[in-house]
């Protein structure tokens, strides 16, 4: 009641609730819990905690470390006496007196009831939506597709890697090669085949061996069962292939698997309604359920727990209205709130109409109309309303004892002040009322439970066991224990820009020498309104679009009016934004076409031979392995056979530095740059890159780059 007379419209003496209960003893009277799980104070808790030698292996995500708080606190409240209002006695909870609710169970419902099975928890999730999304659905629709039609390669690839036929995917990968040689053997081309017709090949052509006779057997059994699909009803059909397949067994040993073999039992049960209302066939009822996923249409899995089945219930806060349990968490309340955003797109009201935004294709822009704004904010507002509605569910869940938990990324942040964009905000008024206790604490990433037994060993006495079974220990010791050779590679990105790379060596550098990485802008220009990279990209702009055979005047001098007005076109038509423009000096770029480089780079123009911002994709070598470079070359041409490389720079030199060994700085920062950009050049062209230069706008100079 006091949260939501502050915090719900229309919330007075006829909606509050009043107390039911009027014998209730005092000592379980449990006030309300609120966990609230910092995330930012976690670096220096995992830095001593290391299990097992793993270190940051064993560390869990946030969604994750969330979930495993959550399960400790249901852990301990089983065995905890509290008042049974219903039977009017003192008893224990149990797990079925523990419910856990979430806005969407998708999110993090997996993480919990694995963090529970964990603790010897039995959970249930009430899903209502993903049946079709479920492992065992997919393989089994795969399975009937291939049956119906075996020139479909997901479906076929699929169900040949699935426990029903169990090929790997080197297996997989060898029946592709072998047919792709095949090929370019008999037909001396190298054309791309479906994958139906690689396994066809195998079966009636492929090598003798153990393979063949695999793919032999798994293709005669799919077509056995297609000519079953011709002469049985459907459903008995569908029922044969999947225990006849192992896959209906295989799925009862498969964690959760009561839930998977209900899914494969309400499948054959569709198809047997589905035959009931149609002519029915393996094909018709394949793209009726094709169609019911692609139109989203809700398809509940199958019920497998009831009211008295002692298991934790993991609920979404829709279904849980009308509900009541002894103990709720309410968990993830410190994420953020989903809210359409329709600006971009029509927005619709039942009252109001369609509010469409305004564009203007020749200003190529866009924006949101009065009567859109108007829509989205009356939109908002009633997507905040129905939170409301939810958080008042969930609150008013439990019978006994309440719990709320999230995470935010420290309390500082929780307490400023601003519209709730999660039910963290809007709970963070009332954390200090007394009416509930409040546990403000960092975010916990370590799992014990979890990495107790990650390299769990055998405790098997070796000497009592028989050579077979000695030889299996040996095999799953071996397997358990291996490490990827080149993880210290799965760190390394594959794909660089040229700034990256420079960014890096810059750093390696400086960490090397002991020495600062500094910006080359000084500090004024820190100040002003434009930032760095804006002022950079509006001096590439405007030389990228003058057009160099028009710069210079009939006398030979540069047209300045020329240059400025087109800064100004690209200013006008926000290609350049206007705080960056007012911010460029403009007699810099004057100055470049003065320059030696800059009058060469005029008559490549004039001969068709200059090229402006090409990009580029480089495979290079770098630390000993192969990397993709992407970067953009500001400008080139031809001169005498060989290319000519120009880059220009924003950079400013730094006040009070010796002005010689800035420029020398700078040539060595950005030489790798350089040197990319060449390679780049070489390769594309096939000619060689004789100069090189580095053009600063703030010196007006140009630097040669030696290669």
């Amino acid at each position: 009641n006091h949260v939501f007379e502050h915090v719900m419209d229309g919330y007075d003496e006829r909606a509050r609730l009043y107390t039911g209960l009027t014998e209730y003893p005092s000592e379980y009277d449990f006030k309300p819990e609120l966990h609230i799980l910092l995330k930012e104070d976690m670096e220096s808790e995992d830095d001593e905690y290391e299990p097992s030698g793993e270190g940051e292996e064993e560390e869990l995500s946030n969604s994750e470390a969330e979930s495993v708080y959550i399960a400790n606190l249901a852990a301990g409240i089983i065995g905890t006496k509290f008042y049974d209002s219903k039977k009017k006695i003192v008893r224990e909870a149990e797990a079925r007196d523990i419910a856990i609710l979430y806005r969407s169970v998708k999110v993090s419902a997996d993480e919990i009831s694995r963090a529970l099975e964990k603790r010897n928890i039995e959970s249930h999730i009430e899903e209502s939506d993903d049946y079709f999304d479920t492992i065992e659905i997919n393989i089994a629709l795969s399975l009937l597709s291939c049956i119906d039609n075996l020139k479909r390669d997901v479906p076929l690839l699929a169900s040949l890697h699935s426990q029903i036929f169990g090929f790997s995917p080197k297996e997989l990968a060898d029946i592709r090669i072998a047919y792709k040689e095949h090929i370019e053997e008999t037909e001396g081309t190298r054309k791309r085949t479906p994958y139906w017709q690689a396994f066809k090949w195998y079966v009636e052509e492929g090598p003798e061996g153990e393979l063949r006779d695999k793919a032999i057997s798994a293709h005669s059994l799919i077509m056995e069962w297609r000519r079953l699909s011709r002469i049985m009803p459907l459903d008995d059909f569908i029922w044969k292939v999947l225990v006849d397949s192992g896959y209906y067994a295989a799925a009862g040993a498969m964690r959760g698997g009561g839930r998977k073999q209900a899914n494969l039992r309400a499948l054959a049960d569709r198809a047997g309604r589905f035959s009931k209302d149609s002519i029915a066939s393996l094909s018709s009822f394949i793209s009726f359920v094709e169609v019911m996923k692609s139109k989203g249409i809700s398809n509940g899995q199958a019920a497998m727990v009831g009211k008295d089945d002692n298991v934790v219930r993991i609920s979404t806060m829709h279904k849980s209205k009308g509900l009541e349990f002894p103990f709720v968490i309410v968990g993830g309340l410190g994420r953020d709130f989903k809210k359409d955003n329709n600006e971009k797109k029509f927005s619709f009201d039942s009252k109001a109409g369609v509010g469409m935004p305004y564009i203007d294709p020749e200003r190529r822009y866009w924006r949101s109309s009065i009567m859109q704004v108007g829509m989205n904010a009356k939109s908002n507002r009633d997507s905040y309303r129905e939170e409301l509605r939810l958080l008042y569910v969930d609150m008013t869940r439990a019978r006994n004892k309440l719990y709320l938990v999230g995470s935010c990324k420290d309390e500082e942040s929780l307490m400023k002040y601003g519209k709730p964009r999660n039910y963290l905000k809007i709970l963070k008024d009332f954390i200090k009322s007394g009416l509930c206790d409040y546990y403000i604490k960092p975010l916990d990433k370590s799992d014990i439970e979890k990495t107790s037994h990650r390299k769990h060993s055998l405790d098997a006495d070796r000497n009592s066991l028989s050579e077979k079974a000695a030889a299996y220990y040996e095999e799953i010791e071996r397997r358990f224990s291996y490490e990827y050779p080149y993880k210290d590679m799965l760190s390394e990105k594959a794909k660089y820009s040229v700034s990256a790379i420079r960014t890096e060596e810059l750093e390696e550098e400086a960490s090397a020498s002991e020495t600062e990485v500094v910006s080359l802008w000084d500090r004024s220009e820190k100040r002003k309104k434009a930032g760095a990279a804006d002022i950079g990209i509006a001096y590439h702009r405007i030389m990228e679009f003058l057009d160099f055979k028009k710069v210079l005047k009939n006398d030979g001098s540069v047209d300045e009016a020329y240059i400025l007005e087109r800064g100004e076109f690209l200013r006008a038509n926000n290609a350049i934004e206007a705080e960056a423009y007012d911010c460029i000096e403009t007699d810099k770029i004057f100055a470049f076409f003065r320059t030696d480089i800059g009058r060469r780079a005029i008559r490549a123009a004039e001969s068709g031979k200059l090229k402006k911002e090409k990009p580029f994709t480089l495979r290079t070598e770098r630390n000993g392995r192969e990397i993709l470079v992407q970067g953009v070359i500001d400008c080139c041409y031809e001169e005498d056979g060989s290319m000519i490389l120009v880059d220009y720079k924003s950079s400013y030199i730094r006040a009070g530095a010796a002005y010689e060994e800035e420029l020398e700085r700078i040539r060595r920062e950005y030489k790798t740059q350089i040197e990319l950009y060449s390679e780049a050049l070489e390769k594309g062209t096939g000619m060689k890159v004789s100069e090189a230069y580095l053009y600063l706008f703030s010196a007006g100079e140009s630097l040669r780059i030696d290669l």
